[in-house]
């Protein structure tokens, strides 16, 4: 079977409304970049969406294992509240610059992907989800 290369697919989260980013909302990755021009197709251990909701700092980070296809992997990361972490999409990331990400997994054969949701609540600032990201991924 071939998993076509496409920035439509991953482990992906949608959330509600007060986490697009022209509301307020921030879009970060682990390299420290910010917003969705910066972090979309981009590689990175992590991406998190923070937020206030109800007054109240909420967030939400996807992690990336090291043993998964392509790590670290890209990332369909959209304003309006949407993350994928897609390890797929290299030509459809790069606007068909780049090389061909489809993945082929033959006959009788497995893929598992690992990926960490962290849900967060307070003041979460990245080198607490860096903290996160390493007792996970390199035990």
């Amino acid at each position: 079977m071939t998993f076509g290369d496409t920035d439509d697919g991953g482990f992906a989260f949608r959330l509600s409304d007060q986490f697009r980013e022209d509301r307020g909302a921030r879009l970060r990755n682990a390299e420290g970049l910010e917003g969705t021009n910066k972090i979309w197709g981009q590689a990175s251990r992590w991406v998190d969406y923070s937020a206030k909701i109800d007054g109240a700092a909420t967030g939400v980070a996807i992690l990336d294992h090291p043993a998964n296809l392509r790590h670290p992997t890209q990332w369909h990361a959209r304003g309006y509240s949407l993350c994928a972490a897609n390890p797929i999409a290299s030509k459809s990331f790069s606007k068909g610059k780049g090389p061909d990400g489809a993945f082929t997994l033959a006959a009788g054969k497995s893929l598992s992907l690992r990926y960490r949701v962290l849900i967060h609540e307070g003041p979460f600032e990245p080198e607490q989800i860096e903290s996160h990201y390493r007792k996970w991924a390199l035990r």
